[in-house]
């Protein structure tokens, strides 16, 4: 840290002899100083110049006040609001799309454009040999990152240890708070640092039963995520879990509908099929039964023209089964003749029950 306490210096050493110079007061102005430990004071800091009897200027007064809490207070509300406008950016592209790749590349925007952030990216995990991430969607001005990129959420794999394939691995939040220094990074730091990134975040995306990927977003500075922040951005992968799962429902029913539909069009078209020659046999039956010329011959065409209406009668059950489907279908109330039915059934029946000796 010396050369940064010497930067440091030769700037306030700087600012003191403009006002020493200048002999103008310089008041309220805020600095940021780094200490050897590493942690970051903010100070408000007046500089007023010291002058002597004749009017000169002889040096000068600084008086610094410790403003870290509020500056701090201040990083952690700009954060959340951050977050808070990525939230409901997504929640509306998720109210609004209509299919997953819209969504998923809707969010992606929503976190860089919204957010501020470097770059967002969604990644699948497969179940392929390697466990590979694969990008699905992805949105941010660092052109060629994920080109190439080696990810897996195998936990034996050095490529299975960052933060996204671990977020899917564990089913859990994972933030990176350092790239420059993070050692589960290394397969990909200088990839990183080439394109800024500071620090990183990656959300599970659960499914019904396993783990579907992760939301990973990258700032440019470290220490880039408070708790206040990463918990509104786990809200966000939570809807965006519940977003993706509903419209592979919707999906699924709609192709159930389809399916529903073909079925319904195949067996109207193959019981009109079936019906138009069948009408024919009974038609022609009848005729035959208008010449019978012994009693047991229009016996049997009897049977036969009974069978006959009996399989047609399916047929439009079927029809009806359709309808039922395209809620078409009306019922009737009408009287009919009992016994009528019973010498129906008994018709078909009777001869294969008189020769089990039923």
């Amino acid at each position: 840290y010396q050369m940064g306490w010497a930067a440091q210096a030769a700037s306030y050493q700087a600012d003191d002899r403009a006002v020493m110079t200048s002999g103008v007061v310089k008041l309220s102005y805020e600095e940021k100083q780094t200490t050897p430990d590493g942690r970051t004071l903010w100070l408000s800091t007046s500089k007023v110049p010291l002058r002597n009897d004749d009017g000169t200027t002889a040096g000068v007064i600084g008086v610094y006040g410790d403003i870290t809490a509020r500056k701090l207070a201040e990083d952690s509300l700009r954060r959340a609001t951050r977050a808070q406008r990525v939230l409901s950016s997504s929640n509306l592209a998720m109210a609004q799309a209509h299919d997953e790749p819209a969504l998923l590349d809707a969010v992606c925007r929503a976190v860089v454009g919204v957010g501020g952030y470097t770059l967002a990216w969604i990644g699948w995990a497969e179940d392929d040999e390697a466990k590979t991430v694969r990008p699905v969607a992805q949105a941010g001005d660092v052109s060629g990152y994920l080109d190439g990129i080696q990810i897996s959420w195998d936990g034996g794999s050095p490529f299975g240890l960052g933060p996204s394939g671990t977020a899917i691995r564990q089913g859990s939040t994972q933030v990176n708070q350092n790239w420059q220094t993070n050692p589960l990074i290394e397969p990909w730091r200088e990839r990183g640092l080439k394109r800024g990134f500071g620090s990183c975040i990656a959300l599970p995306l659960s499914g019904p039963k396993r783990c579907l990927g992760a939301l990973t977003a990258y700032a440019p500075e470290p220490d880039a995520f408070d708790q206040q922040e990463v918990e509104l951005l786990e809200e966000l992968a939570r809807n965006l879990s519940f977003g993706i799962e509903a419209l592979r429902s919707r999906g699924l029913r709609d192709e159930a509908e389809q399916a529903s539909r073909a079925k319904s069009a195949f067996l109207a078209n193959m019981s009109h099929e079936i019906r138009t020659p069948l009408n024919a046999i009974i038609g022609l039956n009848e005729l035959l039964l208008s010449e019978a010329t012994t009693p047991l011959q229009a016996e049997r065409l009897g049977k036969v023209g009974a069978a006959g209406r009996h399989l047609l009668a399916i047929i439009n059950d079927i029809l009806d089964l359709s309808k039922i489907e395209a809620g078409q279908l009306h019922l009737e109330s009408s009287d009919f003749r009992l016994a009528s039915v019973f010498d129906h059934v008994t018709s078909i029946l009777g001869s294969s029950a008189h020769d089990k000796g039923l």
